[in-house]
């Protein structure tokens, strides 16, 4: 049984050799999971399966206590020397060229006003472009408004203080299948601007859901203005949290994987 999270590598350096290989992985499956009916489709679509070989679409399951949230959003806010009264944009995940991030501050410095803050970390593949989004924020850096850039791995622990001092977390994908990063923005009740592209219009919480069409180029910015002016933010982020808990339950997620596993083996 594989587990399709991607149908092909983001930074696949070789799609024609991959797709082969996956598609050689795929010939001797007797179970592929995967995560939205979309993908279900997609894979349908672009590799050859046998009509023997079971899919089951098992959601992608929360992160509601697999991380400490024990912190306010002021003690989050005072820990990493934010202003109280700030609108703060938060990004957190792999910081690589598919991710979008260009396009995440350029659509922040066209959107945010003074006082504004933008924070970007996670871990570091490419460092040609971690020194790219670096220099692009010193360099153009409006007036009043403050872009951080973080490379680098956030302890489990440490989480809770960059989720919780966010208004909105921003994931502004150029593509994208299944998103980790998604669940976990959920996971902390936090109402998200992303594109509507992958499956992210399946998972996502519409109620705490600010979108734009992926192909818009002034999507991004259009989107972010709406959400740090939305008054609501903290009411809806709390449905978005109850939805998520309700929704992409571990228990739930290991039942139909349990199901599947159970039709394999009986074959």
């Amino acid at each position: 049984v594989w587990t399709a999270h991607n149908l092909m590598a983001h930074d696949s350096k070789n799609v024609g050799y991959e797709s082969k290989m996956l598609q050689r992985l795929i010939d001797r499956c007797d179970g592929i999971i995967v995560m939205s009916e979309l993908s279900r489709q997609l894979l349908m679509d672009t590799y050859t399966i046998s009509s023997d070989t079971m899919i089951q679409v098992v959601p992608h399951g929360h992160y509601i206590d697999a991380y400490p949230n024990t912190v306010s959003r002021d003690q989050s806010r005072a820990e990493l020397g934010l202003d109280q009264s700030a609108r703060v944009v938060f990004s957190m995940g792999r910081i690589m060229p598919y991710k979008g991030y260009e396009h995440l501050l350029s659509a922040f410095a066209q959107s945010a006003t003074a006082g504004d803050t933008l924070i970007i970390a996670g871990p570091v593949r490419d460092r040609q472009y971690a020194d790219y989004l670096q220099r692009w924020a010193g360099g153009s850096l409006i007036p009043g408004i403050t872009i951080k850039i973080l490379p680098g791995f956030i302890a489990d622990n440490r989480l809770q203080y960059y989720f919780n001092a966010a208004d909105v977390v921003a994931l502004p994908f150029t593509k994208v299948l299944n998103s980790g990063s998604l669940l976990l923005a959920m996971s902390f009740g936090k109402c998200i601007v992303a594109p509507d592209c992958g499956s992210i219009p399946e998972v996502a919480c519409h109620d705490g859901w600010f979108r734009y069409r992926a192909e818009d180029k002034a999507g991004l910015a259009e989107a972010l203005h709406r959400a740090l002016n939305t008054e609501d933010l903290p009411e809806r982020g709390e449905k978005v949290f109850h939805f998520t808990q309700n929704n992409y339950s571990w228990e739930q997620a290991g039942l139909k994987a349990k199901r599947l596993y159970e039709a394999v083996l009986s074959q």
